[in-house]
């Protein structure tokens, strides 16, 4: 069976959202909004979290494209990718489009 433009425009667009669904890397989003931070900085804002956990957050939005690195001695700084976010835009556009235009 074929799936249809629209199926897999939801399908592709899913695994964005059980990222985006977790409150820490909405933090973590939120936080890299207005500043790249090393993850030292980022803990400063979110104590509770332990350094270790924060790492695999960023892993994983690093590994997804939602975010970009950068290496200054030691340390590595995360930024948010516009690209990334871009496309998020764009395929949100779509899917409500689509539903716009079925109903």
């Amino acid at each position: 069976m074929k799936s249809t433009a629209s199926e897999r425009l939801f399908a592709e667009n899913s695994e964005t959202f059980k990222i985006l669904s977790n409150p820490v890397r909405l933090h973590i989003l939120t936080l890299l909004q207005q500043n790249e931070l090393s993850i030292f900085e980022i803990h400063i804002f979110i104590p509770d979290i332990s350094k270790v956990v924060i790492s695999k957050h960023l892993t994983l939005l690093k590994n997804h494209g939602f975010l970009k690195t950068e290496r200054r001695g030691q340390h590595v700084f995360y930024k948010l990718s516009q690209e990334k976010l871009m496309s998020i835009i764009f395929n949100f556009k779509k899917i409500f489009n689509m539903e716009e235009n079925n109903v």
